[in-house]
């Protein structure tokens, strides 16, 4: 009965590997997946955008803007498939004077066959990431900013049928984010996602590389409109696009696009005096059913103003 479980388990792990997740090929280890509700609600298009404690993930250019130390997490079932689960934690902080800004983010993904005592993890993915941004300069209608984020990728797989345990290993890679701001209305972002080609396993497996451009405009405080190209190398850039817009002090509306497969999104946020509560789906993109992704953001210390604002 356990060897037919695990038999069980190895294909449902193949089936989940090469189909379910990455419907445009074959997926890889550490894929493209949305940590934040509110950049999923938004198409995703996040790279001219950041400015929270996603930073780490969405372009750590973005850490010179925070307003306030702040504190996020979110989970999601990818595709409402109750055997896969990313879990994810970002924190980020402005640093003194000209410093910038740090923050520190973690994701957990694993996809499992069973449930309780027969519960078996068939792989985990964990990435802990490092991130500083600073800014080069400032006047009365430019600024530009850069950034970088260490990610340290860790991959585990359970052990198979015949009793060999796969182990586990370690990667390395760097991102690097610059933006651009004009008139602190309109936004130009870029990102560039493992610069140095890391390799994990014995097989030594590519760690997607990529590459994304985004435009914000925020003609209005609580409004803005985004638009991201984004792609790996080898494969057709794709387009995201979304928007925002603060119908009160207390509630925000998210609405986007993605293509390639082609996706609506939406979302909002609750706003209280401290904590946020986030909400985001996306449609699955052909037969693949929706994702329905929360998450809670804590805003720590007041927020700047005059010179201190960002």
């Amino acid at each position: 009965m356990q060897q037919g479980r695990c038999q069980i388990a190895l294909l449902l792990a193949a089936t989940v590997s090469g189909a379910l997740l990455l419907p445009a090929g074959a997926r890889a280890a550490f894929e493209d997946l949305a940590v934040s509700p509110r950049a999923r609600a938004m198409g995703e298009a996040s790279t001219a955008v950041a400015d929270d404690a996603w930073d780490f993930y969405y372009n750590p250019a973005g850490l010179p803007r925070l307003a306030q130390p702040s504190v996020a997490t979110a989970t999601v079932q990818p595709n409402g498939t109750a055997f896969n689960r990313l879990t994810s934690f970002g924190a980020a902080t402005r640093l003194p004077g000209n410093a910038g800004g740090v923050a520190f983010g973690y994701r957990w993904f694993g996809v499992k066959y069973g449930a309780g005592g027969d519960e078996v993890r068939l792989t985990t993915e964990q990435t802990f990431s490092l991130s500083h941004g600073f800014r080069l300069f400032r006047d009365a209608s430019t600024s530009a900013q850069v950034g970088w984020t260490l990610n340290f990728y860790n991959l585990e797989f359970a052990q198979s049928v015949g009793g060999i345990d796969p182990g586990s290993d370690w990667a390395m890679g760097l991102d690097i984010g610059a933006m651009v701001t004009v008139y602190d209305r309109t936004r130009v972002g870029f990102l560039t996602r493992n610069l140095n080609n890391p390799t994990i396993g014995e097989d030594d497996e590519e760690l997607r590389q990529q590459i994304a451009v985004g435009l914000c405009y925020e003609p209005y405080e609580d409004v803005l409109t985004t638009f991201d190209l984004r792609g790996q190398m080898g494969q057709d850039f794709r387009f995201h696009g979304g928007l925002e817009m603060g119908i009160t002090s207390a509630l925000s509306l998210r609405a986007g696009i993605e293509t390639d497969p082609n996706k609506l999104t939406g979302g909002f946020a609750i706003h209280l005096p401290v904590v946020t509560l986030d909400y985001g789906f996306s449609t699955g993109g052909g037969v693949l059913d929706s994702s329905h992704q929360v998450g809670l953001s804590l805003r720590l210390g007041p927020k700047p103003t005059g010179e201190e604002a960002p």
